[in-house]
């Protein structure tokens, strides 16, 4: 007999949110910035929305977000993860550009250089963002 799991998704509570939002920008090398604010409202509106199995909390589920919710770099960790696509892709709109690299040299170079280094495996999961 089939027993069927109630489907769990991670939420950021109410109670940090405060807290979090006296928190710093984060500053690009770009010269742009995300305000805790814009990151509260990506990862508590947009992100699920976009990337529910990011929000997927079963213990089974290797990909789930921490649940140390009041480890708020963790917070910022998870927002720079999901949002690289839409970073990289405005970043190469801009003229930067992107550097496929199949991994085992240093990154360092391409930053150098002005580019953007990413490999297979994390583009391959843009299709489905």
């Amino acid at each position: 007999m089939a027993v069927l799991q109630q489907e769990l998704t991670f939420t950021y509570p109410e109670r940090i949110k405060n807290d979090f939002l006296a928190t710093r920008d984060i500053a690009f090398s770009d010269g742009s910035r995300v305000s805790a604010a814009q990151i509260w409202d990506f990862m508590t509106v947009e992100a699920p929305r976009r990337f529910p199995h990011a929000f997927d909390a079963r213990d089974s589920h290797m990909g789930k977000l921490s649940d140390d919710v009041d480890f708020f770099s963790g917070i910022k960790r998870e927002y720079l993860e999901l949002s690289l696509r839409d970073r990289a892709i405005k970043a190469h709109e801009q003229g930067v550009p992107l550097i496929l690299t199949q991994g085992g040299q240093t990154m360092e170079t391409y930053y150098a250089a002005g580019g953007i280094p990413l490999r297979p495996g994390l583009i391959m999961q843009w299709p489905a963002t």
